[in-house]
């Protein structure tokens, strides 16, 4: 039976922050897509992404209060996709950080128990 890899969904804004996740995520063996927009967050797991393989998680930064209605999209959308947030720049570098070392169980761990709900 073939791996396929997780899907992940990742919102932020600052480019720099954008690119460290797109490199730690891929890095850590994850199919990555990332957006600045919540707007495009939102059609990308409303529409063609979603019909083609569906995203099996969303990072989405709450400390912006714009990105908080992202989290209820996303359960009003498709519930199965659980969303994880993150609300500073240090649980940021944190997952960045995990994800570079390869330990990213934690994200495995979050997925999982999701999906048991």
């Amino acid at each position: 039976m073939a791996y396929i890899k997780k899907n992940i969904l990742v919102v932020e804004q600052n480019s720099i922050l954008r690119d460290k996740f797109n490199s730690a995520f891929l890095y850590s063996g994850y199919d990555v897509q990332i957006t600045d927009r919540i707007a495009d967050a939102v059609e990308m797991i409303s529409s063609g992404h979603q019909s083609v393989r569906p995203f099996d998680l969303v990072v989405v930064d709450i400390s912006d209060k714009k990105h908080l209605g992202l989290v209820g999209d996303v359960q009003n959308i498709n519930n199965k996709i659980p969303v994880f947030t993150l609300k500073d720049a240090a649980d940021k570098s944190m997952v960045i950080e995990l994800l570079n070392q390869k330990r990213a169980e934690f994200i495995e761990h979050f997925i999982q128990a999701h999906a048991r709900v």
